[in-house]
């Protein structure tokens, strides 16, 4: 399956957010100095425990329109060592990446399924209209079994052997507290196969303390140089299969949405 270039494409996406959009559409601390935060770590937990909440300090607004946040990174951050040291450079951007990533996860989930939809799925190509031709067309599989229905994931999200973490940032001009994520309305992609095997493809939990990341390397070279994500070819996903612990899976379904069998 090509879950490393889907998970590549959401990661795209989020990192290109920042510089692209409005400021109001931006992640609240990407667009204020950073007063405080809480340091970004993994930390262990199991099933039973609730939620692990931070809050971080924010005060005084950052344009990131000039710069596209490169500023942001001297200004906005507290040093815990020398700066410009390879610690304090590696903070800044677990800080960002935190930031950006915890942006738009159904947005990304639903965008990343009419991709998959409309390009493995679609019979014609509607463009231009006057000469419709049929085009190649691929079909997923997993191994060697051809993927019968895919869709969306709406449920609940728990943690497992991490422990579940959700960020809070306290401005202090307005004294407003604002979240991005909810664990209790999160989104994920699953795939069934058509011996029944089921797979469930998340790449937006990376900010609540899951650090589970796959390597896209291989992805790279089919996006345009402007597109490409700098620093790292290792990109936030997990794909978990109906095969694996129940006790070890970290979502409450809700509710699914077929896209390939809208009927369902």
């Amino acid at each position: 399956m090509l879950y490393p270039l889907l998970a590549y494409m959401m990661e795209v996406c989020r990192t290109i957010h920042p510089q692209h959009e409005e400021e109001e559409k931006c992640h609240v601390a990407i667009t204020h100095h950073i007063v405080n935060a809480p340091p970004l770590r993994r930390r262990r937990g199991s099933p039973s425990m609730e939620p692990l909440h931070h809050t971080t300090t924010l005060q005084g607004a950052y344009s990131t329109q000039a710069d596209g946040g490169r500023g942001w990174c001297m200004a906005s951050t507290l040093p815990r060592g020398p700066r410009g040291s390879q610690a304090e450079a590696l903070r800044v951007l677990n800080l960002y990446q935190q930031c950006i990533r915890e942006l738009s996860n159904l947005e990304l989930v639903v965008a990343t399924s009419l991709v998959l939809l409309s390009e493995l799925y679609t019979a014609y190509d509607p463009v231009p209209e006057e000469d419709i031709t049929q085009k190649l067309r691929f079909c997923l599989t997993c191994g060697k079994t051809p993927v019968a229905d895919f869709g969306i994931c709406k449920g609940k999200i728990r943690g497992t052997k991490n422990r579940l973490q959700v960020y809070t940032y306290h401005d202090l001009d307005t004294d407003t507290h604002t979240s991005y994520q909810d664990p209790d309305n999160y989104y994920w992609i699953y795939f069934r196969t058509l011996t029944g095997e089921e797979f469930s493809l998340d790449c937006c939990s990376f900010s609540f303390g899951m650090e589970g990341c796959v390597d896209a390397s291989h992805c790279i070279p089919t996006f345009p140089a402007d597109l490409r994500v700098e620093g790292s070819s290792r990109v936030p996903a997990y794909l978990r299969s109906s095969h694996d612990d129940i006790n070890q899976y970290p979502y409450v379904l809700i509710k699914r949405k077929a896209l390939f069998h809208p009927g369902e």
